[in-house]
């Protein structure tokens, strides 16, 4: 049996993702691989950190991504540099040590966490919450110590 080609069409779509929505987030990773990695920051809804040796920050839409992205990620220079720019662009500033370690030793810039750290990032994500929801939020707290 032969089939149509937009049957084929389809179940490439269907196997292999929808090729617009895959274009899309190709184009987003290289915008932020291609610029000053620290700089990404800027972007993110929240940077966690393990105080000063790593630094992760993270990005989350709920209404476009399934779950949070690693926007960019570093040790020792580069994690003071992604602090430093989250602190001048008003991103709030977390400091859980074995979330920060574990989303560097098992996620990659660019792609969603990994799905061991899902309870751990709901709660970051409900700490964002409730500062956004207040008038005069402490965008730098520590957790977990």
């Amino acid at each position: 049996m032969k089939m149509e080609k937009f049957e084929v069409k389809q179940e490439h779509k269907d196997t292999e993702g929808n090729p617009e929505i895959k274009g899309k987030r190709r184009q987003t990773q290289q915008e932020i691989a291609y610029q000053d990695p620290p700089s990404a920051a800027r972007k993110a809804r929240a940077v966690v950190t393990n105080p000063t040796h790593i630094a992760v920050a993270l990005a989350y839409d709920p209404d476009e991504d399934p779950a949070p992205k690693i926007l960019v990620m570093g040790k020792g220079v580069t994690a003071e540099s992604i602090v430093k720019v989250a602190l001048e662009n008003n991103v709030p500033i977390m400091r859980n040590v074995p979330l920060a370690q574990l989303l560097y030793n098992k996620g990659k810039m660019g792609h969603y966490i990994p799905e061991e750290t899902y309870e751990a990032i709901a709660e970051v994500l409900k700490w964002l919450d409730t500062i956004e929801a207040t008038a005069e939020p402490e965008y730098n707290v520590d957790l977990f110590k």
